[in-house]
């Protein structure tokens, strides 16, 4: 089997199927966003471009190329009842000239990144054989791509900034988000002496969009046993900003929706752009509210106000949050 410019293995036909082993760090790496799969086996058959935040928009997803028609990657994991496929095309599965080809075009800073991996790099990941969870593939962790940090630091007189990091997806609430944020936080308890306040905000135009969608679908493949214990952590680690000995203050730059707008809760108060969308938009996606809402909300805004914003998923503007008691302030622009 012969080899393309970028490393990557071609495919002897078009209808060869591919199965995918995911690791966390892809995302980050690749710009993959797992869409579809077996989660719980950590095969993914449907993913999506993290640097473009257009996909999903108006039935039609614009990234990298969907491993789509993967019946033969998940059949042998799937009952037949539950086998189908992925998508509405069939795809050359995972060709690496679509995600040259994208790259080259949507985002050319990242495809001059991309030209740095080392060739084996490119082979390995673009192969048709799954990427190993054990270790083996040690050498991706080596890539010469810089880790953006989820979530910053910034020392400004005495105040700490926490900013949220990730505004190609306006900020959405993952697992290595939360781990970062509880270490920053245990930062600024143990350097608390240098600093008289905290103010929580978002990079870019949303402070928070809420919980990441591929995370949260990752958990319908998942046992309940499992499925408590990751997400009581997941809670506790954005909750771990209630530890913090100092006034915390919530600037919400832009939209702040579901979980996005629950973490700002828990601050001591809540400053909110004029124009700025927050809601707690749970009954929208038919799922219970989480990170606490059901019991910080009632306490700030009242019993009734509590009931008809979690009851309903209504998106309301910054002057509206001043009316129910969510907002502190209003302002221009944070």
């Amino acid at each position: 089997m012969s080899t393309d410019g970028l490393g990557g293995n071609k495919l002897r036909n078009q209808n060869q199927e591919a199965r995918l082993v995911w690791k966390p760090d892809y995302e980050l790496k690749f710009g993959l966003v797992p869409q579809d799969g077996d989660f719980h086996n950590h095969i993914i058959t449907k993913a999506s471009c993290g640097f473009c935040d257009r996909y999903g928009r108006e039935g039609k997803e614009r990234g990298f190329p969907d491993i789509e028609g993967a019946e033969s990657a998940i059949g042998s994991l799937l009952p037949d009842a539950k086998r189908r496929r992925v998508g509405c095309k069939v795809w050359e599965a995972f060709r690496t000239d679509h995600i040259k080809r994208h790259l080259e075009t949507e985002h050319p800073v990242k495809w001059a990144e991309y030209q740095n991996l080392s060739t084996e790099a490119k082979l390995r990941f673009f192969s048709q054989n799954p990427i190993s969870l054990d270790g083996s593939d040690i050498d991706l962790h080596r890539l010469p791509f810089q880790k953006v940090p989820p979530v910053t630091l910034e020392k400004v007189g005495a105040i700490a900034i926490l900013k949220l990091n990730d505004p190609t997806r306006l900020n959405a609430l993952t697992s290595d988000m939360g781990i970062r944020l509880e270490e920053l936080v245990r930062e600024i308890i143990d350097r608390v002496d240098e600093f008289s306040a905290v103010v929580l905000t978002g990079e870019g135009r949303a402070f928070s969009a809420g919980g990441d969608l591929a995370f949260l679908q990752a958990r319908i493949h998942d046992t309940a046993t499992r499925n408590s214990a990751i997400m009581r952590a997941y809670y506790e680690r954005f909750m771990s900003l209630r530890k913090l000995p100092i006034p915390l203050v919530a600037a919400l730059n832009g939209a702040a929706l579901g979980e996005g707008m629950c973490i700002s809760l828990f601050a001591d108060a809540r400053v909110i752009a004029r124009e700025a969308k927050v809601g707690f938009t749970f009954v929208n996606l038919g799922l219970h509210p989480g990170m606490a809402v059901t019991h910080y909300l009632p306490k700030l805004v009242g019993p009734d106000h509590a009931a008809h914003l979690l009851l309903s998923g209504k998106v309301i503007s910054g002057e509206e949050a001043l009316i129910f008691g969510l907002a502190t302030k209003i302002v221009d622009k944070v």
